[in-house]
């Protein structure tokens, strides 16, 4: 099975735009054709991110909803312990817990919506990828 961490853009499009490339993507990892890979900083940046006025307008989950949202992806995610230093993002070094968390996790796949994890492109035989390319690859092995 794929095993991939899935960064918070990918989390919030997904809610946004229902019928998405990152909303398939979810919806895969709740069918478990893709092992989720997670730490709790990210389970957090997530959760805040989600908190925001301004997406909490578009998308109306409740702070429960959200916990609650967040709880079912970390019950059948891989939840790796954070005991991994990882420098690879100079230009936004808060992003290294992406993949910190792959590289702890055995990652096949990074799947973010953020140019600067994606420009990275690969990191120890990781690729990074946006969720466009994630779903060709998986169309492509169907």
């Amino acid at each position: 099975m794929i095993r991939a961490v899935i960064d918070t853009h990918v989390f919030v499009s997904a809610l946004l735009t229902p019928g998405s490339n990152a909303s398939a993507i979810l919806d895969w990892v709740r069918a478990n054709k893709i092992e989720l890979l997670v730490s709790r900083s990210i389970l957090a940046e997530i959760e805040l991110v989600l908190q925001y006025p301004k997406l909490a307008k578009r998308h109306r989950m409740s702070p429960e909803q959200i916990r609650e949202f967040l709880d079912a992806y970390a019950r059948i995610a891989q939840i790796t312990e954070e005991k991994m230093e990882v420098r690879a993002i100079k230009a936004d070094p808060a992003d290294d817990k992406y993949v910190a968390c792959a590289v702890e996790g055995g990652a096949d796949f990074i799947i973010s919506g953020d140019h600067r994890l994606t420009e990275l492109k690969t990191y120890r035989g990781i690729r990074i990828v946006t969720p466009g390319d994630f779903v060709e690859i998986i169309k492509a092995k169907e």
